[in-house]
């Protein structure tokens, strides 16, 4: 399964992004985040092969477009 993430950054997202791989072993996913508030809550899974993120700001309607493809 392949996930999507936007505001992967943050309290709520870093937990579900962490759960997400917990229970999904085998699971893609792309984090979507600004990250200026969050980046450490994450910084476990910049290495991880399975994780993708994406610094981008959630108001960049296109550039979200593109990443949701």
């Amino acid at each position: 399964m392949k996930y999507f993430l936007a505001g992967g950054g943050g309290f709520i997202g870093a937990e579900l992004a962490h759960k997400l791989l917990r229970e999904e072993p085998d699971c893609e996913l792309i984090i979507y985040d600004k990250l200026v508030h969050g980046k450490g809550l994450i910084s476990d899974l910049f290495d991880n092969p399975k994780v993708k993120i994406l610094v981008y700001d959630i108001k960049d309607l296109e550039q979200l477009i593109i990443a949701m493809k």
